[in-house]
């Protein structure tokens, strides 16, 4: 799983740093990726979030495959952790990257932005 921060925007003196691939944690939380090869040209990315600042009443989150392609959704979760999973289908063998972005909203007020997580498998 690749964690990486959420920046909560009614906080703007958070300023933490990035790492794709890696963890990143910040006040506000953090949203994570992880995609695994599933079959023969087929993957499933596994993503969410958790909040720090309080339950998370709506999700706005899309992920974008590696092929162009993407998926995306909304979320009730009335809970400080969400988390989904997509199943996807290439045309080819390859090395992918998959990236999660979008953003929360907690205590009807406060937004939480993803800092785009991803994630690389390599499909064939």
């Amino acid at each position: 799983m690749s964690p990486v921060k959420m920046i909560d925007m009614s906080d703007k003196s958070d300023e933490g740093e990035i790492k794709p691939q890696g963890t990143a944690y910040g006040s506000a939380g953090y949203t994570w990726i992880n995609t695994s090869r599933i079959s023969s040209l087929r993957a499933q990315a596994a993503f969410g979030a958790h909040s720090y600042v309080g339950k998370m009443q709506a999700v706005y989150w899309n992920v974008s495959w590696g092929d162009g392609k993407s998926n995306s959704g909304v979320n009730f979760p009335f809970s400080v952790s969400w988390s989904g999973q997509k199943l996807h289908s290439y045309s080819k063998s390859g090395v992918y990257t998959t990236a999660l972005s979008g953003y929360a909203i907690a205590g009807g007020t406060r937004y939480l932005y993803f800092l785009n997580p991803v994630s690389m498998v390599y499909i064939n």
